[in-house]
């Protein structure tokens, strides 16, 4: 679930958050990667100290460290397809610094990661790309159509929220906005506080993890 006021930036994803942000306030530094191929910056959604929507059983947690643990199961995914992925927090200098660094790594594109929530009412997944980049919206769609095959969601199925534009969609817009020559998009894959839901999220985690690491370079080649 997207947050946009929270602060944050860059930090090294072996770190523990405390350390990234001490490091990183002011500046924001790249995580590990792997292969020679083009690059993914991966941004993980929401912060340490305010970590975003809860996940209940068997997710049990909240969005930041879940989505902490996916960022390096993508580095690890990306690294075994030939390409390389850096990891960014939000911790210490907020979106903008953690998208700074994104761009200035030599990044092709960036995905930000959340899970959704709606008091446990709602279910599905969507994917956010916004207008300040023309190529985000085929970069979205590539990380969109990955997502919904894995959990068995195609086209006009039961749980496909689609995409989402923003503006004039108002959640994300800082995030997906923030570059205008590098594609971005924000995934809610599923919804935390959904019971069948969080089930479906955490089973597949280690699939979601492979599912954006190759759309990331078939996308990209």
């Amino acid at each position: 679930m997207i947050d946009d006021i929270l602060d944050g930036g860059g930090g090294e994803i072996s770190e523990t958050p405390a350390k990234a942000t001490s490091r990183s306030r002011g500046r924001a530094t790249r995580g590990p990667g792997g292969g020679s191929g083009s690059k993914l910056a991966i941004v993980v959604g929401h912060t340490a100290v305010a970590p975003g929507a809860s996940g209940v059983s068997p997710v049990s947690a909240s969005e930041y460290p879940w989505n902490k643990d996916l960022a390096a199961k993508i580095v690890s995914e990306c690294s075994a397809l030939r390409a390389s992925a850096a990891v960014f927090f939000r911790d210490g200098g907020g979106i903008s610094a953690a998208y700074s660094a994104a761009a200035a790594c030599g990044a092709k594109a960036v995905v930000e990661l959340h899970f959704n929530a709606d008091g446990g009412a709602a279910r599905g997944t969507e994917t956010l790309y916004g207008t300040a980049c023309g190529a985000s919206l085929a970069w979205a769609q590539s990380v969109h159509n990955a997502m919904v095959s894995l959990y068995g969601r195609g086209s006009g199925l039961p749980g496909n929220r689609g995409l989402r534009k923003t503006p004039p969609h108002p959640r994300g817009s800082a995030s997906v906005n923030a570059l205008s020559t590098i594609p971005s998009c924000l995934i809610e894959p599923f919804f935390g506080d959904h019971g069948a839901d969080a089930s479906l999220g955490q089973a597949k985690k280690d699939g979601l993890a492979k599912a954006i690491a190759k759309a990331f370079v078939t996308h990209f080649p």
